[in-house]
């Protein structure tokens, strides 16, 4: 078997999301650019596909959904140094079984747990998400915003956003990889009937794209936007997203832009919390058909000095340089450890 520096295991789609995916695809490129090989160990490789926008990675099919059977193949596997851990709840399930065999790095989202990795890194806002125990005390601990891992067009376009003095008009909606609470088909209707010019970016598993598809068709002001590698370019063409807060937050905060957040999940609405609490965000809630409400809050971006402070807020808490301070420790150290 060939040799890598790093194996990375993740998952993807529906519930999990795709933020995973685009930050270890993220993390991969850097490390492929610093002369590193990198395979990926995903449990159903067409699936994994689907969120690779043609970018071609060395991967291992692990062809199972079970994650006890998913661990004992990782434990067969030979001729990889590292292992990069980034999935929604198993990572230290995964890590307690193959410390022995890996040099382990964690990329975790939620805390609340025992950590059994050689590095622990978590980029979320809010210590609530810092909440470990630990069976090694050495373990390496990269914790806060600025390990965030965003792709390298975040950082590269961070000052090109500016705030219009002009009314809002052009919106974009994001809602992950399969918006899981269908937030998009609830509210466009309103949307194209206030006549803003609006752009929707239709994950890679998004169930109901026939109906989007027929909706732009009738509406000038509607343009679709498929799943994209990258999508900072197309933020900043906006005057304001709305979005769940995923890790599209952290890109939306990196440049500037103003956004209203509506959270899929308990977790999604303390992070909206936190960065509306710090000046980034309004975090509207859960999705709940209130279009009065909803106006009322769509209002409040009328203010180009209210955007402004929004726009400076979010790029103080979000720098977009987590990636380059990860790989450097990853890189220059023998035994990649991070010191």
């Amino acid at each position: 078997m060939k040799e890598f520096d790093f194996g990375i295991r993740v998952d993807m789609g529906g519930i999990i999301g795709s933020g995973h995916i685009y930050r270890s695809s993220a993390l991969a490129d850097e490390l492929i650019k610093n002369g590193k090989s990198v395979v990926f160990i995903v449990k159903n490789k067409k699936k994994f596909l689907l969120h690779t926008h043609g970018k071609k990675y060395h991967c291992i099919d692990l062809k199972t959904s079970n994650d006890n059977e998913c661990i004992k193949k990782c434990e067969k596997l030979k001729g990889i140094k590292n292992l990069i851990l980034d999935l929604q709840k198993h990572n230290e399930k995964y890590a307690e079984k193959l410390k022995s065999k890996f040099f382990i790095i964690s990329i975790d989202d939620i805390g609340n747990k025992k950590i059994y990795s050689n590095v622990i890194i978590n980029g979320q806002i809010g210590k609530f998400n810092y909440n470990y125990s630990f069976s090694n005390l050495d373990t390496k601990r990269l914790l806060g915003t600025d390990y965030i891992i965003l792709r390298n067009s975040f950082h590269k376009l961070s000052k090109k956003f500016s705030i219009s003095k002009k009314p809002i008009k052009k919106i974009l909606l994001s809602f992950g990889g399969s918006d899981d609470e269908d937030v998009i088909r609830r509210i466009l209707p309103f949307l194209i009937s206030r006549n803003f010019e609006l752009t929707v970016i239709l994950g890679a598993t998004y169930p109901h794209s026939n109906v989007i598809f027929l909706l732009a068709k009738k509406h000038k002001n509607l343009q679709i936007k498929k799943s994209l590698n990258e999508v900072a370019s197309i933020y900043l063409k906006n005057d304001i997203v709305i979005a769940s807060s995923g890790m599209t937050i952290y890109e939306l905060a990196c440049l500037g832009v103003p956004s209203l957040f509506i959270p899929s999940g308990e977790h999604q609405h303390k992070i909206a919390k936190e960065f509306m609490k710090k000046g980034f965000g309004i975090n509207y809630g859960f999705w709940d058909d209130d279009y009065d409400h909803f106006s009322k809050v769509l209002a409040k971006f009328s203010s180009d000095s209210f955007r402004k402070k929004m726009n400076k807020n979010g790029k103080r808490i979000v720098d977009g340089k987590g990636i380059f301070r990860i790989i450097k420790g990853l890189i220059n150290s023998d035994s990649y450890g991070l010191s």
